[in-house]
Formats: C-alpha cells, sequence, structure tokens
C-alpha cells in the first residue's frame, strides 16, 4: 500500500496536468504523482451541475518501458448534496463515481463503473485512499457494505491489460459523476508502473557442430524478464537439430556439413519480443574426411596379409617350412 504521505503531493492546478517522472532502471517501478508540485489546499469538485454528465481527465506523463504491471492509488471523497469538499457528510455518493485509466496505446481499464453498474454504496464515506492492484484480495466496493474505504483494492476491470505495452507517452485518468448534487472530490493520484526488461540476444555465432556427433549450445540472453519462449522466425537449423521453445537449447546430431543462418526471436512474459540472428558452422570430423584413405589402406593391408597366409599354406602343402 502506498501511504498516504506520498499521495498528498498535492498543487494547484486547473485543467488537466502533465505530470513527469524519471525513468530508473529496468523492471524498477515508478511513481507518477498528481499533481505536481505539492500544494495541500489542491482539490477538484466534480459534479454536473447543469444536469449532464460531468468528468475530469487527468494525465502522466511516463518514460520509455514496457509495461510488466501498474497500479493507481486514488485521493478521493464522495460529498452528499450541498455539502463542500473538505466537510463532513452524511450520505456521501460514492456510487456516482466512474473511474478508468486508458494507457498511451489506447487500452481502457475501468477501475470502477458508472452509475448503475456501481460497486461502491452511497453512505457517510470520509476521504480515503484506495489503491487498485490485481494483486489485492477484495474487490473494490465488497467490503465496508459498500461504502469507501482507505486501502488496497482489485479494479473492476485488471490492470494486467496493460501488460506488454510500451508505457511511453500520456496516461489519462478520469473520473465521472452522472449525477448532480453531491460533487466526487479530487484529490489527487499516483500511477505506479512497473517496467519489465525486454529480451536481450547476443547475436553471431554458435558453437560449431561436427556430423554424426551430439550437439548441444543455448540462445544467449544478456537480458530480460523471465519466463521466456524462444521461436525459430527465419532461416534454417542444421537438419537434425531442433530448438526448444521453452529454453532455447539448440540441440541434436547434425547430418549434414555446411554454415547455417537463422533468426530466433524470444519473447517475455509480458509479450516483448526481440529477435537476433545467428550461425551454425556443421564440419565432418578428421576420420569422417579421410575415410576413403582409410578404406584403400585396408584393403591393400587384406590383400598383403591373405598373400602372406597362401605363401605359407603352400609350403606347408609341400612339407617344407618357411625357413627351408
Amino acid at each position: 500500500m502506498t501511504s498516504p504521505a506520498r499521495i498528498l503531493l498535492l498543487a494547484a492546478s486547473i485543467g488537466v496536468l502533465v505530470v513527469g517522472g524519471s525513468q530508473a532502471a529496468a523492471a524498477d517501478p515508478v511513481d507518477y504523482v498528481d499533481p505536481d508540485p505539492a500544494d495541500p489546499a489542491f482539490v477538484i469538485a466534480v459534479d454536473p451541475t447543469d444536469g449532464t454528465t460531468d468528468f475530469l481527465e487527468r494525465e502522466f506523463t511516463v518514460g520509455a518501458g514496457t509495461v510488466a504491471s501498474t497500479t493507481l492509488t486514488l485521493d478521493w471523497e464522495a460529498q452528499g448534496v450541498g455539502d463542500s469538499c473538505g466537510e463532513a457528510s452524511s450520505s456521501g455518493f460514492a456510487d456516482e463515481l466512474g473511474l478508468s485509466l486508458t494507457s498511451p496505446e489506447g487500452t481502457t481499464v475501468v477501475l470502477h463503473p458508472e452509475y448503475s453498474d456501481n460497486l461502491y454504496e452511497s453512505g457517510n464515506a470520509p476521504r480515503v485512499q484506495v489503491t487498485f492492484d490485481d494483486l489485492a484480495a477484495e474487490l473494490v466496493g465488497s467490503t465496508n457494505g459498500g461504502i469507501p474505504e482507505t486501502g488496497e483494492f482489485r479494479p473492476h476491470e485488471p490492470l494486467s491489460s496493460f501488460a506488454g505495452e510500451d508505457a511511453a507517452g500520456v496516461w489519462t485518468l478520469t473520473l465521472v459523476d452522472n449525477f448532480d448534487g453531491g460533487a466526487q472530490c479530487y484529490y489527487g493520484a499516483q500511477l505506479t508502473v512497473d517496467f519489465g526488461t525486454a529480451p536481450e540476444l547476443d547475436s553471431g555465432a554458435l558453437d560449431d557442430a561436427t556430423v554424426n556427433e551430439s550437439y548441444s549450445a543455448r540462445v544467449p540472453v544478456a537480458a530480460g524478464d523471465s519466463p521466456m519462449t524462444f521461436e525459430l522466425t527465419s532461416g534454417a537449423l542444421p537438419p537434425g537439430i531442433t530448438l526448444d521453445p521453452s529454453t532455447g537449447l539448440v540441440s541434436g546430431v547434425p547430418t549434414a556439413a555446411g554454415s547455417y543462418s537463422f533468426a530466433i526471436t524470444a519473447t517475455n512474459a509480458y509479450g516483448t519480443s526481440t529477435e537476433a540472428s545467428f550461425t551454425v558452422a556443421v564440419t565432418t570430423s578428421a576420420l569422417a574426411a579421410t575415410g576413403a584413405e582409410w578404406t584403400w589402406v585396408a584393403a591393400a593391408a587384406f590383400l598383403a596379409v591373405s598373400s602372406g597366409l597362401v605363401g605359407v599354406l603352400l609350403y606347408w602343402r609341400r612339407g617344407k617350412t618357411l625357413t627351408s
């Protein structure tokens, strides 16, 4: 749970605020806070006083990287009719809240559905800090009789829908109130992006192989989130050699000499892929290369031995010895 102290970094702002965040090392989560810089007096009331749907959009500018996971913490209060943000309310209309998050690639995840499909209920709701996290034990609105409370809760739709996307660009948090009277009070939010590490392969030559001899080499992985899968995407492996898609092991018994070029694509659990090119040189053994010569030598030796044996037999049949 992100502490309220981190969330309440509030600043004066009108309309849409673009919030920056520095990119940390790959796979390190990065917090993007709205508003920034801090101002404890910051609050925006969302209330369709003219009877139409009112909404608020807040933007987070996120650095480059692949999305592994995300969480969103909302600092918020639901007010009743005639009550102002920050005042004690006997009946806050939390059921009127609609909340969604949209990625730079256009994927939208509904964190809390709008009225009629609401999970929250109206009631005496204090200001709360709600963290939407896929790993939370409870669904949003399923505890405390539907009255909002501070804590970690699973969103209406999974934030894992963003996994594997390019995080770079503007993320938009949209807060909607469908009914007039009883404002939704927005005090701030924090988007946390955990950046996955894309696979990185060391391209080049794998170990040499020899015809008719057992061969084993592994696709060299320099970086990336596990587990990964591997796929031959172009070219051809030497005949008799196969690629294990789950381990990246290139193995078998090659049956033909030559130089073989191919490309392998590695994909991590978030769907991010990287392709690299490789070669394997397959040669014949020294013994195999002179096989014809050894055949002639063996044949000549056999003839020589055979001729000697024939001579011995002839001398023996004539009753003579080799020394006579």
